[in-house]
This record gives C-alpha cells, sequence and structure tokens, in this order.
C-alpha cells in the first residue's frame, strides 16, 4: 500500500485561525449578524404598520426584553442562541398588532358581526426586505470572520 505524508507549514498558525472561525460563526456573533438583517424588517414593518396613534410603530421591535407580561411591545422574546442555532424575533406584543396584521370580525352590542379587512404590515415587511436581509446578514458574517482571522 502506498503512502503519502505531507507537511503543512503553518500548521498551529492555521489551526488557530480555523477554531477562531468556527467560534466567530456561533453564538453571540451570530446572533448580532442576525439582528443587523432584522433590524431591516423591523424598521420597514414601522414604516408599513397603519398609524392611528402611533403605538404599534413605537413597538416592534427585533427580540427584545422587557417586563414579562407587558403589552408594550417590549417584550417579544427572540434570540434564542443553541450550539448549532440563532433565533432572532421580529414583532410586538401589542395585544392590537395581529388583528390588524390579519384582520378580524367581532360582534357587537346588536349581535351583528362586523368584519374589519387587515392591514399587514410585518409580512409585506419580510418579503419587501427579504434580499436587502440577505446581503446584510453576509456582509456583517464577513466581517466578523475577517476579524477571527486577524486577530
Amino acid at each position: 500500500m502506498a503512502r503519502t505524508a505531507f507537511t503543512l507549514t503553518g500548521d498551529k498558525e492555521l489551526a488557530r485561525q480555523l477554531a477562531a472561525l468556527g467560534n466567530a460563526a456561533r453564538g453571540q456573533a451570530m446572533k448580532n449578524a442576525l439582528v443587523s438583517g432584522a433590524l431591516l424588517v423591523a424598521n420597514e414593518a414601522k414604516t408599513n404598520a397603519p398609524y392611528l396613534t402611533g403605538n404599534l410603530r413605537r413597538s416592534i421591535h427585533v427580540g427584545g426584553e422587557g417586563t414579562e407580561g407587558s403589552t408594550t411591545g417590549t417584550d417579544i422574546g427572540g434570540q434564542k442562541i443553541g450550539r448549532d442555532y440563532v433565533e432572532v424575533l421580529v414583532g410586538t406584543n401589542v395585544e392590537y398588532a395581529a388583528p390588524q396584521e390579519f384582520g378580524f370580525t367581532f360582534e357587537d352590542e346588536n349581535g351583528v358581526n362586523h368584519h374589519v379587512e387587515a392591514s399587514p404590515y410585518l409580512r409585506p415587511a419580510l418579503e419587501s426586505t427579504r434580499g436587502e436581509v440577505g446581503r446584510e446578514i453576509v456582509g456583517a458574517l464577513r466581517a466578523l470572520l475577517r476579524r477571527a482571522v486577524t486577530t
């Protein structure tokens, strides 16, 4: 059986850079890249959201941490980081956000049903920014990886 041997010069430096690449593409760094793309969706959703008092627009966030049970839109959860995945949410938790997005039916005091048409703002924001979001995330990841191998 033939044997093949080779020598890799700079193998310790290469190993360090490869380890840095793996670490850079995980956890908090990946979350930061996704948040940069998600902010584009949130900003577009704020532009699209129907306006009466401005509360719905102000309540749209990326992830978010607020008072549990709050209906001000600041506590939407998200930003989960696992070993091989990162999840970032865009949205709001104001109680009338979903009815605005999807429409709703209600019964008045006389028992008559009324249907209110949807005024979608979040789904169109995602669709209209899809390509830009992808480019933003890729750009942010490239910058993270570049920093990882040069430090």
